[in-house]
């Protein structure tokens, strides 16, 4: 069998090679790459299959799911109302939508599937395509590393069915999904350009870049930034190490501008956001421990607080099995026995990329920089990595991938014969012969089923109940209003935020610097609730609906010593307020302030006041207000964005001339 790393200049889907001999070969082998992406494609719906029901009623598993899910509701606003999109008015006061960093709002995957289905079906789409993601970026690295189909195609699956996946779902943290998903692309076109320094190899891995930065959270990113400056090592001896290095800053660039869309207003808003801190890293598990977590195939361990974890097996489950950790250790001790330096520097850089984001799940190179911190001004940022767990998921790529290398290992290893022979007058006479290597095939595939039927236990779906409707038609006022359904039940966020009703509670671990929350002005309740300023109005299958005072009203003008409640309509970022006739004062709306926001009274531009909330002066009469969210930072990310796709594009084409150019020498 032909060595496995060797045929890399054969299967490397981003060779530069343009002899005709490697157009012809790659031609060959399409019909085969394409069974094997249909073969994982396959696979990703039969083992996410829970997610491919429609009904938008019935939704994933997982207390967090429905809060997690509600910032993709700007790509539903963007079909109503357009532009009024940029501001999320849903929960919380409001805030910027595109600056979300909870969710990965902007990730062509997550937009493509709610703009055609809507965030209650295609948010399950989005949650199937992660999965498939996920194994084709293991696929595409096998590829890269010039692996068999055979080995690459079953690494790929093992991908899908993974527990740094699936288990995730167990809290529903779908945004963790598809941010792992999406930073396991990165490691293919970053092998390949550690391998060819070649442009094409920097820009996709830019373009890979650029989706893991828009795919929200940052743990599973953390962990890719670490193994990144391990690329500055060049696997193959000829290639110059500055090179790689341009080609890198290159990368990066690329990847700074097509992400623009999320980074400009992100970095706008980041002075006025705080985020929850963890400073002691309490649900970080030693590291000695964490490895045990790809063998361990116990729901009960995951439950418990053994070895060091918390009882929430989202933070935790990342299981493998037994037979990928055992073939990896084969292609591990296979490059170290032999002499040819490319297969050993890929086998140290795999192995480096899962030893150095698990030594970070850990926490100890965390807790070193805190103590290390100059005057203290990496606090506040690194305290902010409150579940440093959630780094170590993206190993399993690397992982996998010398899984791989070592199924190609034992397969070229020399295997006997299995002999069968038939007698005849003349003696004995061979009537077949096969290679005892195909045995391998039953524990693969005893591998893929273990590894599927226990992270499958984390795949499940739930139905919203019924009597959801009645309770929150409850909450419902004419004019727009805050409002808060029972505290902790995440089911009411996702099916208020879908009426378009504007809620107080989330869970997200961000907040705006030194802000409150707006107070609800209608609230539900499953105990009696203590505040005289609330009024009782109504109670549903045992869920009390209160009403607050008018000071917690959206819209209210203060006309001296009067308040007059003014009737406010609109969605996202598009408001309207009319108010009566007055005296004129200051008209204050329940929408955090922010850059962005413009003011119109009857027609004309007016000033919004500084302060936490939207806020102007009225002269006496009866006004139109029209407050609109229309933040520089948006167009501008937009624009940059279109430079990075020029600038892609230009230096594939050159790459591809400059490669053309040596051909013909």
């Amino acid at each position: 069998m032909e060595d496995p790393l060797s045929a890399s200049a054969r299967d490397d889907a981003v060779t530069t090679d343009p002899a005709p001999g490697a157009v012809r070969a790659r031609r060959r082998g399409s019909p085969l790459a394409a069974l094997e992406i249909a073969i994982v494609l396959v696979a990703a719906m039969a083992f996410a299959s829970a997610y491919l029901d429609l009904d938008p009623n019935v939704i994933p598993s997982g207390r967090e799911y429905p809060t997690a899910v509600q910032p993709y509701y700007v790509w539903q606003r963007l079909r109503t109302c357009g532009p009024c999109a940029f501001w999320n008015g849903s929960v919380r006061g409001g805030y910027p939508a595109f600056a979300e960093t909870h969710a990965g709002v902007l990730h062509p995957l997550p937009a493509a599937m709610v703009l055609f289905f809507g965030v209650a079906t295609g948010m399950k789409l989005v949650l199937v395509g992660a999965f498939a993601l996920a194994g084709l970026a293991q696929w595409w690295l096998g590829r890269v590393l010039g692996l068999s189909p055979i080995a690459r195609t079953w690494a790929a699956l093992v991908a899908v069915m993974a527990g740094n996946l699936a288990g995730r779902m167990e809290g529903g943290w779908i945004n963790v999904v598809l941010a792992t998903a999406a930073s396991a692309l990165v490691f293919p076109p970053l092998v390949a350009l550690m391998r060819t320094a070649s442009r094409r190899s920097a820009v996709l891995l830019g373009a890979a870049l650029a989706m893991a930065l828009l795919a929200g959270q940052a743990y599973p990113q953390m962990g890719v930034a670490a193994v990144l400056p391990l690329a500055l090592v060049p696997l193959e001896p000829g290639i110059s190490g500055r090179v790689v290095a341009r080609r890198i800053g290159l990368a990066l660039v690329i990847a700074v501008l097509l992400a623009a869309p999320f980074l400009v207003p992100f970095g706008a808003m980041l002075p006025e956001f705080v985020k929850d801190q963890d400073p002691a890293f309490r649900t970080a598990q030693p590291f000695r421990y964490i490895p045990l977590n790809f063998v361990i195939d116990d729901e009960a361990f995951y439950r418990s607080d053994a070895l060091g974890k918390h009882a929430f097996p989202s933070l935790y489950a990342t299981f493998v099995g037994w037979l990928p950790v055992v073939l990896a250790l084969v292609a591990v001790a296979a490059a170290f026995g032999s002499r040819d330096r490319v297969k050993r520097r890929t086998v140290v850089f795999l192995l480096a990329a899962v030893a150095i984001p698990l030594w970070f799940a850990g926490a100890q190179p965390l807790r070193a920089l805190l103590v290390l911190s100059p005057l203290g001004w990496l606090d506040g940022m690194l305290g902010g990595i409150r579940n440093p767990a959630l780094i170590g998921g993206v190993v399993t790529t690397p992982l996998l991938g010398l899984a791989a290398i070592g199924v190609d290992r034992v397969l070229a290893a020399r295997w006997p014969l299995a002999t069968w022979e038939q007698a005849t007058d003349d003696g004995l006479r061979r009537v077949l012969a096969v290679s005892t290597r195909w045995l391998m095939v039953l524990p693969l595939a005893l591998a893929l089923l273990h590894v599927g039927r226990f992270n499958a236990r984390w795949i499940s779906t739930t139905t919203l109940p019924p009597a959801m409707g009645a309770e929150l038609d409850a909450l419902v006022t004419p004019e727009l209003a805050w409002v808060m359904p029972p505290f902790g039940e995440h089911l009411y966020v996702l099916a208020a935020v879908d009426r378009g009703m504007k809620v107080v509670s989330d869970l997200k671990p961000w907040h705006w610097r030194d802000r409150n929350d707006p107070a609800p002005l209608m609230l539900a309740s499953r105990s009696e609730e203590t505040d005289p300023s609330l009024r009782p109005v109504d109670q549903i299958d045992g869920v009390r609906i209160y009403r607050g005072p008018p000071d917690r009203a959206y819209a209210t003008l203060l006309s001296g010593d009067d308040r007059v409640v003014c009737d406010a309509a609109g969605i996202g970022g598009d408001v309207t307020v009319r108010c009566p006739a007055s005296g004129g004062g200051t008209l204050t709306v329940k929408e955090h302030m922010a850059r962005g926001w413009q003011a119109k009274v009857s027609g004309q531009r007016v000033a919004l006041a500084p302060g936490a909330w939207l806020a102007l002066a009225l002269p006496p009469g009866a006004h139109v207000v029209e407050l609109r969210y229309r933040p520089w930072d948006v167009p501008v990310g937009m624009l940059l964005c279109l430079v990075g796709m020029a600038t892609a594009a230009v230096v594939w084409r050159r790459d591809r001339y400059d490669s053309r150019s040596k051909s013909s020498r």
